[in-house]
């Protein structure tokens, strides 16, 4: 959770209030999401998931935090140089 508080405080010091609650709304939903497809996934498949789940789990809560360390570090980042982020998107 001081994750999640970390990007909107760093939001909305960069952007704005508006701007942090924003960041924080999209990237708490975006896990609850993640996490509830899982949960379902898991719940709905019976038995054999959750065996694969079990044997594969130290693997995917490493890709998953790696992965919640990158939207994080982007949205800091996008927080704090707005410009470049604008620049990296709209180059094309």
């Amino acid at each position: 959770m001081s994750f999640l508080a970390a990007v909107a405080v760093v939001g909305a010091g960069a952007g704005g209030f508006a701007s942090g609650i924003g960041a924080f709304a999209i990237f708490a939903a975006t896990m609850m999401a993640l996490i509830f497809a899982l949960a379902f996934a898991g719940a709905s498949s019976g038995p054999s998931l959750a065996v694969s789940l079990r044997l594969w789990g130290r693997r995917i809560q490493i890709v998953t935090g790696l992965m919640v360390l990158i939207v994080g570090g982007g949205l800091v980042y996008a927080g704090l140089n707005p410009g470049a982020l604008a620049g990296l998107l709209l180059s094309g």
